[in-house]
């Protein structure tokens, strides 16, 4: 068998295999990554509050310790007493430079600075544009504020104004300030950490997740090539059912498909040679025939008188067998829908035996329908039904001797309705009864064609009857006569004027 698989194109299927890769791996990494991002994000967000409220913290009680010591020295100021040196503003000051990265700032009662870490504005006023909030902490209100200030180029740094209270009144101001850099370099480089954890974690899930989906779609790609070689045309391949039990479910599905279709297949191919053996049978006579006519007809007179009576014979049997093979394949294709409605069976029967009345009378044959209950009724078509019973009728006919006789009857039992067309004719032997509604299927395969038969007839009566519901069954023995036996689901009674469908012209089959 040739290997087409290599040669196959890559079809839908291998999109669906990469797609579902990649959504796995995308999803998950989205799953995964996104919230651990935003967790980084958020934790140096919250670490970069909760820093800047324990430097707030620290310096404020770095500045109430230095308001409550130099308290009494401002109170002195314009008094002319001046306390130990050692607890004055700029003893202090210089006291917390040595100590502290923080910037000190000690201003009296009037707002005048009296010394200063850096040695920056002593004996000037307060300017709230250069020191905010200072003037309101002589109000007697602490206050926090982070602010570029000029004095440390502009760095986003943190500012503590606390009151100093001495003798029940505000006798100053200490203002303590600190640059935020270290906090933030602290909290970027937790930042970075964290992120070169979540990258690294990232990574580790990716490859997880790469080799994860890779044992998932690999089943399927393979499904995939499978597939391909199948769609290619190569019906005897069948899928190995291994993997996830999805997988292993889809292949025995495909592999049933296959072996369908590998059915179909072989029954095309017979049919596509039965027919092409059934047409070239009459075909062949009609030409030797005419071929016989056409050479000898001048010299012997009697040829066209022989001759063309068989011709038109093989003619009618090649329209018959065309009609059939149409009807058969509208029934099997699905798209013939009985229209149902409630018959008058009785009524079906009288005219099927009233239609081949004559023809038995010439045949010697007895033909009559038995209904004892004559308001018996059935749901189906009535034309498709009628064709079901006239060609079951012509089988009989033609098989029975002269002094026999055929019957059509029909009964209610059990909630179904049993029609039966016996005949008293030669049987059918038991070897060829499981073959009977085969098409192109005939007992007597060594009669002459020109009886007329095509072999479709018995074929198409059964498909008529599944369609409505229906089964059929065949019994028989050589030399003891043939009887159909037909079951059809009740109906209720009909109406006194049933409808047609007009379905195509009843044939009769061998």
């Amino acid at each position: 068998m040739r290997d087409v698989a290599s040669s196959a194109p890559k079809g839908p299927m291998f999109g669906l295999t990469r797609s579902i890769r990649r959504r796995m791996i995308t999803g998950s990494l989205l799953i995964l990554a996104l919230p651990l991002l935003v967790f980084t994000l958020a934790a140096s967000s919250v670490l970069w509050r909760f820093y800047l409220q324990q430097l707030e913290a620290d310096i404020a009680a770095q500045a109430l310790l230095m308001a409550d010591t130099v308290a009494p020295s401002l109170a002195a100021v314009g008094t002319g007493y001046l306390p130990d040196g050692a607890f004055g503003p700029e003893a202090i000051a210089s006291r917390w430079r040595r100590r502290s990265d923080a910037r000190v700032t000690i201003a009296d009662a009037r707002g005048v600075v009296r010394a200063s870490s850096v040695g920056e504005g002593v004996g000037v006023p307060i300017d709230d544009s250069r020191r905010p909030g200072m003037r309101a902490a002589l109000g007697g209100r602490s206050n926090a504020t982070v602010w570029r200030s000029p004095s440390f180029d502009y760095e986003d740094t943190m500012y503590v104004n606390v009151p100093a209270w001495y003798g029940g009144q505000v006798t100053g101001v200490v203002r303590v300030a600190h640059t935020l850099t270290t906090i933030r370099h602290r909290v970027s480089r937790l930042r970075q950490t964290l992120l070169v954890a979540v990258l690294l974690y990232t990574l580790a899930i990716g490859v997880c997740t790469v080799a994860f989906a890779a044992s998932i779609v690999r089943p399927a790609e393979r499904l995939q090539r499978d597939a391909e070689r199948i769609a290619a045309g190569d019906l005897s391949h069948r899928v190995e059912v291994r993997g996830p039990e999805e997988i292993t479910q889809l292949a025995r599905t495909l592999n049933h498909m296959t072996s369908r279709l590998q059915v179909l297949e072989g029954l095309r191919r017979r049919h596509v040679s039965d027919v092409s053996h059934e047409l070239r049978t009459p075909l062949t006579a009609i030409r030797s025939m005419a071929e016989t006519i056409l050479k000898y007809g001048d010299s012997d007179a009697g040829l066209r008188e022989r001759y063309l009576p068989r011709i038109l014979a093989q003619t009618d049997r090649l329209a018959r067998m065309v009609t059939q093979l149409l009807d058969l394949a509208q029934i099997e294709s699905g798209h013939y829908v009985p229209a149902l409605t409630p018959l008058n069976l009785a009524e079906v029967l009288d005219e099927v035996a009233l239609t081949n009345a004559a023809r038995a009378a010439e045949l010697g044959v007895t033909l009559e329908a038995r209904v004892p209950d004559r308001k018996l009724s059935v749901r189906g078509d009535r034309d498709r039904l009628v064709q079901v019973f006239m060609n079951l009728v012509d089988n009989a006919l033609r098989y029975t001797p002269r002094g026999g006789s055929v019957t059509l009857s029909a009964v209610s039992t059990r909630g179904h309705v049993e029609v039966t067309v016996a005949d008293t004719g030669q049987g059918v032997p038991p070897e060829h009864l499981p073959h009977l509604f085969d098409r192109f299927y005939r007992v007597e395969t060594a009669r002459s064609p020109l009886a007329g038969g095509t072999g479709l007839g018995l074929a198409i009566v059964r498909q008529i009857v599944e369609s409505h519901g229906g089964r059929i069954k065949v019994t028989s023995a050589r030399g003891q006569g043939t009887m159909f036996l037909i079951e059809f689901p009740g109906a209720s009674p009909p109406p006194l004027a049933p409808r047609s469908s007009n379905p195509p012209t009843p044939e009769s089959k061998e």
